[in-house]
């Protein structure tokens, strides 16, 4: 089993945090962020992605077949650790 490996959030992923926390902050972000995610992901092979750099909260992709289609679908979640 791994070891999380907690970090101290930078002052400026602090205060993204806190602003996307807000309601207009989810708002713009629910807009904004998952397409520009996608583009990067794509880019850097799921690798990294914007909202992982602004948030310090690491991104897992996750791939899984349709049920009807057979078609696979990916999507990113976040990795939050409780």
């Amino acid at each position: 089993m791994m070891t999380p490996i907690k970090r101290e959030p930078h002052p400026i992923q602090k205060l993204l945090l806190k602003f996307t926390s807000s309601k207009l902050g989810a708002k713009i972000a629910s807009r904004v962020l998952p397409p520009i995610d996608r583009a990067i992901l794509k880019r850097t092979q799921n690798r990294m992605s914007l909202t992982s750099l602004l948030s310090g909260i690491p991104v897992i992709v996750l791939t899984t077949t349709g049920a009807k289609s057979g078609l696979p679908r990916t999507v990113p979640l976040l990795g939050v650790i409780k």
